[in-house]
């Protein structure tokens, strides 16, 4: 855990969660900003999210890489 950096939600970052959020026209669930802090976070630092959950973040542009449960 010592080698991942912490990136702290801004202005930038809580600007294009929200217009993510409008662009789904999908806010009823808490959670949806959480993913949408999350995905905004990889466009404006241009990163690829890493997750289970890929139907959770039918952002465009967005660079995904979906793994799998390992039992």
């Amino acid at each position: 855990m010592e080698s991942l950096q912490v990136v702290p939600v801004d202005a930038s970052i809580t600007r294009r969660a929200a217009g993510l959020l409008v662009s789904r026209k999908r806010q009823r669930d808490p959670r949806e900003w959480i993913d949408a802090l999350i995905a905004a976070t990889c466009l404006e630092f241009h990163l690829t999210l890493v997750t289970y959950n890929t139907r959770d973040y039918p952002y465009p542009d967005i660079s995904l890489y979906p793994t799998s449960v390992i039992s």
